[in-house]
Parts: C-alpha cells; sequence; structure tokens
C-alpha cells in the first residue's frame, strides 16, 4: 500500500482492533480522558483518542465528576513512577468510575505495576500497542475477568483527520532530524567499570557514555546524508505546536522516540529507527506501520 492510498484508505483496525471493539461496547457512557505527565508525543496520543472518540460518537466530558469513564489513553506508564502513582491518585478519588488504560507499552518490573493492574476493581479494561507489551499483560492479568487486547498505539487514529492532512500538505523537506532519548528508555551499554559503581556515584560516568554514545550517532548520521543539513533535538523539551513544525519540516528523521517515528511516518518522511534499551520502536513498527511505510532499522553506533 503507497503512503498516498493510506490516507485515502486506511487500514480497517476498526474491523479488528479489540480496543476499538471495546469502546463501541460503552453505549452512551461518557468518557474523561486523563491527561498525564509527558512530552508532546503524549499529546500526540491524546489527541488521537479524542478523534477516536468523536468518530465513534462517544460522548466526552471535561469534568470527571460527570463521567462513567476515566481513560488513560496510553503511552507508557509503566515505567514512569508519577504515571502509576497518578492511577493509584484516580482510583482513589473516582473509586465510582470504570477505569480503562488505552494502548500502551507495558514493560518493566518496577513500580508494582502488574500488581495493581490484577487486583484494582476498577480497572476494567487494559490495551497493549505491541505484541511483547500485550504477553506481559497478558501474564498481569491472568486469571481476572478484566478486558484485554493488542491493539494500535492511538495516533494512528489521526490518519483521515483533517488536521492530519494540513500537516502533510505543508510539510516541507529543509534538514536530516536527529531526535534521541536521553533518558532511561535510551539504549545503553555502558562500560563494565561504570557497572561496578553504586548509584547515584555512577551516574556522572553514565550521562558522560550518553553523551559520547549520541554525539558518535549525529556525526555518523550527517557523513551518511550530505544531501541535507543536520539539526540535533531534544524532543522532549518542545511544546507540541514545535514538536510538529520539527518534524513537519524535516527531510528525514533519525530517532529512538517513538511519536518522533509515528509522526514521521504519518506525514510520509524518510525514517530512520534506532534502538532503546528494550524494542519500543521496533515492535509498534512491525505492528502498525510496516505495511504501509518502509522504515529503516538502525544499529546504535559505539563510541
Amino acid at each position: 500500500m503507497s503512503t498516498k492510498d493510506l490516507f485515502e484508505n486506511p487500514p480497517a483496525y476498526a474491523e479488528t482492533d479489540p480496543y476499538l471493539l471495546y469502546l463501541t461496547t460503552l453505549g452512551d457512557k461518557t468518557v474523561y480522558v486523563k491527561s498525564y505527565i509527558g512530552n508532546s508525543g503524549d499529546s500526540l496520543i491524546h489527541l488521537g483518542t479524542v478523534e477516536l472518540l468523536s468518530a465513534l460518537g462517544i460522548q466526552q466530558t471535561l469534568n470527571p465528576l460527570h463521567a462513567d469513564v476515566i481513560l488513560w489513553p496510553g503511552g507508557n506508564p509503566t515505567m514512569w513512577e508519577t504515571n502509576i502513582a497518578t492511577w493509584k491518585e484516580c482510583w482513589t478519588q473516582w473509586p465510582d468510575k470504570e477505569f480503562v488504560v488505552g494502548p500502551a507499552t507495558f514493560q518493566g518490573g518496577s513500580f508494582g505495576w502488574r500488581e495493581l493492574i490484577k487486583d484494582t476493581p476498577q480497572l476494567a479494561a487494559a490495551f497493549a500497542r505491541d505484541p511483547a507489551s500485550y504477553q506481559n499483560l497478558k501474564s498481569a492479568t491472568s486469571g481476572s475477568t478484566k478486558s484485554i487486547g493488542l491493539s494500535h498505539d492511538p495516533a494512528f487514529y489521526l490518519m483521515k483527520a483533517d488536521w492530519l492532512h494540513d500537516h502533510r500538505v505543508s510539510a516541507t523537506e529543509e534538514y536530516t532530524l536527529i531526535c534521541l532519548r536521553n533518558d532511561h528508555e535510551s539504549y545503553t551499554e555502558p562500560p563494565l567499570f561504570t557497572k561496578l559503581i553504586p548509584r547515584p556515584f555512577n551516574e556522572p560516568f553514565d550521562r558522560k557514555f550518553l553523551r559520547r554514545a549520541r554525539q558518535a550517532t549525529a556525526r555518523s548520521i550527517a557523513q551518511q546524508h550530505p544531501d541535507a543539513p543536520t539539526q540535533t533535538h531534544d524532543a522532549s523539551l518542545y511544546d507540541f505546536q514545535s514538536f510538529l513544525e520539527l518534524v513537519r519540516r524535516a527531510k528525514r528523521v533519525h530517532t529512538n522516540r517513538l511519536h518522533c517515528m509515528i509522526l514521521a511516518t504519518l506525514l510520509d518522511k524518510e525514517v530512520h529507527i534506532h534502538q532503546t534499551g528494550y524494542s519500543k520502536l521496533e515492535a509498534v513498527y512491525q505492528h502498525s506501520i510496516r505495511d504501509w511505510h518502509k522504515a529503516t532499522i538502525t544499529q546504535n553506533q559505539k563510541p
């Protein structure tokens, strides 16, 4: 399928996606889409979720007290303590509401998310956005009656939105964009001696290693693409509109940030996927993108 055909006839996610099928069972229930601490990629998830609910004719409210369902849009909640704390806050503050987690990454063993998912009665349903996360979710909910499924990131439901069309027709090809992570989700293979130093004393060495690794990667990318100047940005620091402009103006995008990859594919950019500490981007690409956009999966450079 060409990208042009994709936007005229998007994949029939609605026919097979368990998340959409679940949403259609809500009937006349009212949904509150819960915001959470994140970056511009999470704003893209929120926007796609609102678009999807509107397309399905599901009533939404900005007041959680008027809602029947609290919908966590998705993202990567299980690897960030602040998000798990917000889950608990929702369950305490609105104990009479159903709680649903939209298509998300379920990775890592910290913060007790597995026990929370299985034992919290308000949690009615949760959905994964890649097969590995689905297996983790399936294991965590074994023996429970909660609804789960393997679905697609909500950002993909912007495909038919006028909003995305406007950005696509306004796109330019001015530079090669490099957006790489610098947090605990980054691809890291630090020198052995740093592993022998207890935390937090080894953190300065890890930061130095990551900085050198990113610099080496940027130099290699610049050599690969002499046809356009190279710009390196930390996309997590950009507000949503600046993030959109950053990707919209790029000729190609090198990234290990999931929603830089997703937005770039939706805008029909040349995309080069770099590794994280686990297969976050590759898994979503294989599950949701590869049939309609051919990205390059790049092995990381070592410093």
